[in-house]
Order: C-alpha cells, then sequence, then structure tokens
C-alpha cells in the first residue's frame, strides 16, 4: 500500500488521463489537524464527475487503500474523497470557482506535478477464496 505524496501523484496522474483539468496538489500538513493533501481537479459534467470518482475508487482500491468517505454527488458538482492524509475535491466548474478551495488554502505549497504518457498501472486484486 502507498500512502502519502506518492499516492496523491498516481491519483492526480490517473484523473489527467481520464481528462480530468485544473489538477492541483496542495500539501497542507501544516496549516491541517486533518489532511496532509488536498487533490483539486475539475470535470466537465456530470457524467464526467461520476468518470472521474470511479476511476479514483478504484485506483485506490486496487492499491488496498481505506476510504474513509465519500461525500457528494456527481449531480451536485462536488465530490469529495477522504483516504486520511490525502482529500480528493473533484468539481464542475462552476462549483470549483464558488468555493475556491485554492484561495483558502493559498498559503499551502503546491506539489509539482509531472503526468506519464502511460497512466498509472492498475494492480490485480488479492481475491478471496468463495465460501462453499
Amino acid at each position: 500500500m502507498i500512502v502519502g505524496k506518492r499516492l496523491a501523484k498516481t491519483l492526480a496522474n490517473a484523473a489527467h488521463h481520464k481528462l480530468a483539468t485544473d489538477i492541483e496538489l496542495l500539501e497542507v500538513k501544516k496549516y491541517s489537524s486533518y489532511t496532509d493533501f488536498l487533490l483539486i481537479l475539475s470535470g466537465k459534467n456530470r457524467l464526467h464527475l461520476d468518470a472521474l470518482q470511479e476511476t479514483l475508487k478504484e485506483m485506490l482500491m486496487d492499491r488496498d487503500v481505506s476510504i474513509l468517505g465519500i461525500e457528494g454527488s456527481a449531480q451536485s458538482g462536488w465530490v469529495i474523497i477522504d483516504v486520511g492524509s490525502i482529500i480528493v475535491h473533484i468539481f464542475d466548474p462552476e462549483k470549483r470557482s464558488y468555493y475556491n478551495l485554492y484561495a483558502l488554502w493559498g498559503d499551502a505549497p503546491s506539489v509539482d506535478l509531472e503526468f506519464s504518457k502511460k497512466p498509472p498501472a492498475r494492480r490485480a486484486r488479492k481475491s478471496t477464496p468463495e465460501k462453499q
């Protein structure tokens, strides 16, 4: 299981390959008592927000990372995925502009993101034996 900055960068890369826009990773551990990183990204519409959410959930499950909670919905324009050390905010453009999280957390340093030419590889999940 990977955690922290490496996982946040992996999630950002996966979102990039699902055509998310305005991807920002902020290191907030000096400013927050509940998380270390905020990953903020935008999708074009409800369907795109749903696809981004599903992709990131699958990526986390593939890596055996526990999802502590998911709030919001694509229909509302804002989805939050909480994995403890990372909180992912998936916005539609209107909600992102309205809530402007970057202004709220603007003192936090941005993490440089370099996106690979290929999406992060899916990992084989450990299968559990079926009960007879």
